[in-house]
C-alpha cells in the first residue's frame, strides 16, 4: 500500500504499524488467531490491524507488542517525513 503526498499522519502511522506487526507475526511464525489470543481481540481484528485498514489506539498497541514480544510503535517516523508540513487533525 503506498499513501499520496497529503495523506494525514495517522494514515502514515497506521500504515508502518501495519507492517510492523505483519513482520513481528512473521518473524515469530505466529497466527492471527494466536496473537489475537494473547492479547484479548477477536482475530478479524488482528487482519484489519496488518492490513492498515483501522488504527490501534495505545492501550493494544502495548497489547501487541506484549502478545509479539516485539517493538511495533514505529519509533523515529518523523524522521523519515520531517520534509512533509505538518498536518494537524482536529
Amino acid at each position: 500500500m503506498t499513501l499520496t503526498p497529503d495523506a494525514p499522519p495517522s494514515a502514515l502511522i497506521g500504515l508502518e504499524f501495519a507492517r510492523n506487526l505483519h513482520a513481528a507475526m512473521e518473524a515469530g511464525r505466529l497466527t492471527d488467531r494466536a496473537v489475537a489470543k494473547a492479547a484479548g481481540l477477536s482475530h478479524p481484528t488482528i487482519g484489519h490491524l496488518k492490513r492498515g485498514e483501522v488504527l490501534p489506539d495505545l492501550g493494544t498497541i502495548l497489547l501487541l507488542e506484549i502478545a509479539t514480544g516485539t517493538s511495533l510503535y514505529p519509533a523515529n517516523l518523523y524522521r523519515r517525513v520531517a520534509h512533509r508540513p505538518p498536518t494537524i487533525e482536529s
